[in-house]
């Protein structure tokens, strides 16, 4: 298998960046692992903090076990700062993810 495939493939399967540590461009690969990696945080962290107020909620007994509802409540509790946090890391992973493979590839053919 050729280098550019296979470190294509490690950007796309792995993450944005392996390809670049097979084809040795460290730096590269580090500034994009630590892109993906605070976007990744972000979602992440915004995620878990809607789900740990709606269990509070649901084990203080204020909201049903009823999924119409609980779907309502989370879809009516995103503000708009929320919603944009959210797309914008969102769209940052994607970016980094198709730089890093469209990046990779290339850099791959050069050598």
């Amino acid at each position: 298998m050729k280098k550019s495939t296979k470190a294509l493939l490690l950007s796309a399967l792995v993450f944005p960046g392996a390809g670049h540590f097979l084809l040795k461009k460290y730096k590269t690969g580090f500034v994009l692992l630590a892109i993906l990696s605070c976007a990744s945080y972000f979602v992440i962290s915004l995620m878990m903090t809607k789900a740990f107020e709606l269990s509070d909620q649901i084990t203080s007994g204020a909201v049903a076990l009823d999924p119409v509802e609980l779907s309502a409540m989370l879809s009516s509790q995103t503000t708009a700062g929320d919603a944009q946090t959210m797309s914008l890391a969102t769209t940052a992973c994607m970016v980094v993810w198709v730089f890093g493979l469209i990046d990779c590839y290339r850099l791959g053919r050069q050598l």
